[in-house]
């Protein structure tokens, strides 16, 4: 299936946050502006988001799994439980980005960008994180098993020192 941006242009108003039902799995959404966006739940499964800027969007537990979101914007983004699995996010940014518990197993994450983030409980199961910066993130139960961080940046990264007891 391909899809593209002017397919969901009749959602209602110049806000997509009337676009509840729409799915944007295996779309092609190059370079589409979603800032601000209200977009909880939606899929985005398959996607081409090569350059999509998602910055202060609204995406709980959007699907992004399978995609390619390589130099995507999410910085501000309340990405809380949210799915990157067996994704491609090289050179994305995720500044201030609130991700909680979100999935980035199995995904390609080089040069990512998640200065001050929110990464509790995020999963980084075999990611590749390679020479990305997680510069003043909060990682409190974050797990990285199997996680290859060759050349990450952890300086400033906040661990909950009462997790745990």
């Amino acid at each position: 299936m391909i899809c593209f941006v002017f397919l969901f242009s009749g959602c209602g108003g110049d806000s997509l946050e009337w676009c509840d039902s729409t799915t944007f799995s295996g779309c092609v959404l190059r370079d589409t502006d979603f800032s601000g966006e209200r977009l909880d739940g939606q899929s985005f499964n398959g996607s081409n988001l090569v350059g999509v800027n998602f910055a202060g969007a609204s995406l709980v537990n959007a699907d992004f799994s399978n995609s390619d979101a390589s130099s995507a914007t999410f910085d501000g983004a309340d990405l809380r439980g949210a799915k990157f699995s067996n994704s491609r996010l090289e050179r994305a940014s995720f500044r201030d980005a609130k991700l909680e518990s979100a999935s980035f197993d199995y995904t390609k994450m080089w040069y990512v960008d998640l200065t001050n983030s929110n990464l509790t409980n995020a999963n980084f199961l075999a990611a590749q994180m390679h020479y990305s910066k997680l510069d003043g993130a909060k990682v409190d139960g974050a797990y990285f098993r199997e996680a290859n961080l060759t050349g990450t940046v952890l300086e400033n990264s906040a661990v909950d020192p009462d997790k745990g007891k």
